[in-house]
């Protein structure tokens, strides 16, 4: 991409890029293709200070800017682009288009096209999540687990949002929505002798360990292996259906025990996998890395795990339970 741009433009070395709207436009590109080229503001170190100038200057200068730039500069300031949902992101800059003096009419007509087409197909999905949770009634059959399936499948839209991920959000929608109950069963209410039962029965992953379990944990393994059973029908439908699952006292571990227990039991690396299943373009390859535990992976486990306890401490606190 570097390349193509420097290709692109003859004059290159000799512009003097004194246009910084130009200039930061060719950053936010090269950013929205994937390269590693940060708002420097939002990610500076202590001991930046020509940067945290800078972050100060813009703050002040805001409130004088003609409008629609300084609606986007204030934005800017809050919600860094790398942190970003890119279609929370397309909905703001559409209202702020609009009150751009040259817009192109056409252009806004279709990003809003888009953006309506692309809401309906979210709808549909939402509805289908929502059918699928609410003909298991675990609202009714586990008063004790949280009803959340919209928002597991909010969840899912920042993850991916665009439309050939359709399959992809639904899959991963039920999915987290699945293991906030088996993970409600862990920390609200089983007992531990129970809980033993069940985990090696996850572990067999066989329909005949059902008879094992207390009738309350029969609802949701049964719920379980229907619902990886109902994947498995609807990749094999595209040849798909080889795809490999993994899975998963009052005392305080060092930071070593409690990373190397909870990165496994954070079911984020499980919830990696079953995101590629609906994407189409993955392949035997994709899931032969995931496999392997790349470090890109671990530190987002580790991430999402971390930022998952701490939100989660006071509660669990107030439980008994020492992460």
């Amino acid at each position: 991409m570097l390349d193509q741009i420097y290709k692109a433009d003859p004059d290159f070395e000799a512009h003097d890029y004194n246009d910084l709207s130009t200039l930061s436009l060719q950053f936010r590109l090269l950013r929205q293709h994937g390269y590693n080229i940060s708002p420097t503001s939002h990610v500076s170190t202590h001991g930046e200070d020509i940067l945290q100038e800078a972050l100060v200057h813009l703050e002040s200068a805001a409130p004088h800017l003609e409008s629609p730039l300084n609606k986007q500069v204030t934005h800017a300031l809050e919600q860094s682009l790398h942190k970003s949902i890119p279609r929370v992101e397309t909905r703001y800059f559409i209202s702020i288009y609009e009150e751009e003096e040259f817009k192109n009419d056409v252009l806004l007509r279709l990003a809003k096209l888009d953006f309506n087409l692309l809401q309906m197909l979210h709808k549909q999905e939402l509805s289908e999540v929502s059918r699928w949770w609410k003909d298991l009634d675990f609202v009714t059959t586990l008063p004790y687990a949280r009803d959340r399936a919209v928002e597991c499948y909010f969840w899912t839209v920042g993850v991916y949002a665009e439309p050939q991920y359709s399959q992809a959000r639904v899959m991963l929608a039920k999915t987290i929505a699945m293991i906030s109950i088996v993970d409600d069963t862990f920390d609200a209410y089983g007992i531990v002798k129970e809980l033993e039962v069940y985990t090696d029965a996850i572990q067999r992953w066989d329909i005949s360990q059902i008879d094992r379990l207390p009738d309350y944990m029969k609802i949701s393994y049964k719920a379980l292996l229907d619902l990886y059973n109902d994947y498995e029908t609807e990749l094999s439908k595209d040849g798909r259906s080889d795809v490999v699952l993994r899975k998963r006292k009052r005392y305080m571990p060092t930071v070593s025990e409690y990373l190397s227990n909870a990165l496994a039991t954070s079911t984020y690396y499980l919830l990696t996998t079953t995101s590629y299943l609906g994407m189409k373009c993955a392949n035997k390859e994709d899931f032969e890395w995931l496999a392997k535990n790349p470090k890109f992976l671990e530190a987002n486990v580790t991430l999402c795990r971390v930022i998952d306890d701490i939100a989660t401490y006071e509660v669990e606190k107030g439980r008994g339970h020492w992460n």
